[in-house]
């Protein structure tokens, strides 16, 4: 993750699915499972760019957001998510600096 070099972590990426494959009967094992897999690799944090309109998405699933809003040019709007795997230290937890989305 840019903010925190030399964290070992995993970025999360092209995460959509089709309509009839939404909800928590299929994101759950999902992301249990990219869970397992980047802490068996000794991730210390999964992070993604996440659409505006996916903040509170992320936000259910125990992620933080980083920093302030950007523009990702022909996308639209995001914001840099994590989710500490283990403790880090550095003040890098699930409150540290982390901010609100206003998803309006």
């Amino acid at each position: 993750m840019p903010e925190r070099p030399g964290v070992p972590a995993f970025q999360l990426r092209g995460m959509a699915t089709a309509p009839e494959t939404r909800g928590p009967a299929w994101v759950a094992p999902l992301f249990k499972a990219c869970m397992a897999y980047a802490q068996e690799k000794r991730a210390g944090l999964i992070w993604c760019n996440a659409r505006k309109t996916a903040v509170g998405f992320y936000q259910r699933l125990g992620f933080t957001i980083l920093g302030e809003e950007f523009e990702f040019h022909d996308v639209g709007p995001h914001f840099r998510m994590f989710l500490p795997l283990r403790e880090l230290g550095n003040g890098l937890t699930s409150g540290a600096g982390d901010q609100q989305a206003t998803t309006s």
